[in-house]
């Protein structure tokens, strides 16, 4: 990985999923002295390694449902695809550039089917004569996995966006939390106290009760992953054996790999859906040689696409 040494990667590794960890914590975790700690994460964030550090929220807990779009456009120039992902972030959590069968992927949390109908015709409205195509999935359950490929070891951590039985109940200081973490995810409890009038002490409460009934799941960084040389694929498979089963046996498989950071189900979706960051597009190439020799019966065929840009990546709001 360019210019990461071994003392950044075991930094980086130790904020996967526990981004708020306090630097007293993380110098005993990572072996090195908190001054070290602390001169290199304030480096990792000039150079632009650390773009942000988020909360990861479960918004399928307040109720929200997740779709998942991709656009094909036709007729563009570089300024108006630009202008089209300005316009964009405005309406999505997430939002990426794509070589491959696609050219620009979203995601978003919407509160109904409804809202996200009117959402499309605002955007086939505004730009379907830019649009040559698009496509789009709802999200049932997605694996947020740990980026263990930053020190070359097998992890199979992994946090899961799901919806709960039940609805939690939330308030307006609730969201504002949520909405500032998903943007500050380090923020101190004396930050969030004085920005929100209300005192320390109930900003701490208030976090672990988010945590407990699993609305925020951890706090991770958002890395600037083409600075860092590495390749980032969406590999989609489809099957011949469709068996709860084999998909329950491909979705383990895909959380075992170190280079695998997300796993996702849903309807309308591939059959199995897993991203992938890599070095190089040869390793692409061994994940899927070896999930065709381990599922060589199951896997009829499968596609990737390469995310070359992330613009935005939000959990809520």
């Amino acid at each position: 990985m360019l210019n990461l040494d071994l003392k950044d990667r075991k930094i980086l590794f130790e904020l996967e999923l526990n981004a708020r960890i306090p630097e007293t914590q993380l110098a005993k975790k990572t072996g090195l002295s908190r001054e070290v700690v602390a001169y290199r994460l304030k480096k990792l964030e000039e150079r632009k390694i650390i773009l942000k550090y988020h909360a990861i929220v479960n918004s399928m807990n307040l109720g929200k449902l997740m779709y998942r779009t991709y656009f094909k456009l036709q007729k563009t120039t570089p300024g108006k695809e630009q202008e089209f992902v300005q316009y964009l972030l405005h309406k999505f959590n997430w939002i990426t550039k794509v070589r491959g069968v696609w050219d620009v992927g979203t995601m978003i949390f919407v509160d109904s089917n409804y809202d996200f109908d009117e959402i499309m015709r605002d955007i086939l409205s505004d730009y379907g004569e830019y649009i040559e195509n698009y496509w789009f999935a709802i999200m049932t359950r997605l694996h947020h996995c740990k980026r263990s490929y930053l020190l070359g070891k097998e992890d199979n951590t992994n946090i899961i966006l799901e919806k709960a039985k039940h609805q939690i109940k939330t308030d307006e200081l609730d969201i504002k939390i949520i909405n500032y973490l998903t943007l500050f995810g380090r923020a101190k409890y004396q930050e969030m106290a004085k920005k929100f009038n209300v005192n320390e002490k109930l900003i701490r409460d208030r976090l672990e009760r988010l945590m407990e009934n699993k609305i925020i799941l951890a706090f991770t960084t958002f890395l600037n992953i083409p600075l860092l040389d590495i390749k980032y694929y969406k590999l989609h498979f489809t099957l011949n054996d469709k068996s709860r089963e084999i998909i329950k046996k491909m979705i383990a498989f895909g959380l075992a790999q170190p280079n695998i950071v997300y796993v996702v189900e849903g309807t309308g979706c591939a059959d199995v859906e897993v991203e992938v960051q890599v070095q190089s597009i040869t390793e692409l190439y061994a994940i899927i040689d070896i999930y065709r020799s381990t599922f060589k019966e199951a896997i009829r065929d499968y596609v990737f696409m390469e995310y070359t840009e992330e613009y935005k990546f939000e959990y809520a709001k």
